[in-house]
């Protein structure tokens, strides 16, 4: 499906190419289990969704579920008051 969607809007292979490793990329770092200093991913979440601030979006607690969907950026989450 994804292949004729992209064939019927004519994206340069290149660009889907890349766009395809940047997402795989950004979505194994963010469900990596590892951790962060907390200045390096306060630095790192302004430009990419980091594992801690992922791990809210799985989480148990009440309190924090339906926050954080952001898949690889973190400003959609912010933009609509999804952010925690």
């Amino acid at each position: 499906l994804k292949a004729g969607l992209v064939a019927a809007l004519g994206a340069p292979v290149g660009a889907v190419i890349l766009f395809e490793v940047l997402l795989n990329a950004t979505s194994m770092f963010n469900h990596a289990n590892v951790r962060l200093s907390s200045r390096a991913d306060r630095l790192v979440r302004l430009l990419l969704v980091t594992p801690d601030m992922h791990r809210v979006h799985h989480s148990v607690e009440r309190k924090e579920a339906d926050h954080n969907y952001g898949f690889n950026v973190p400003w959609w989450d912010r933009v609509f008051g999804t952010y925690k």
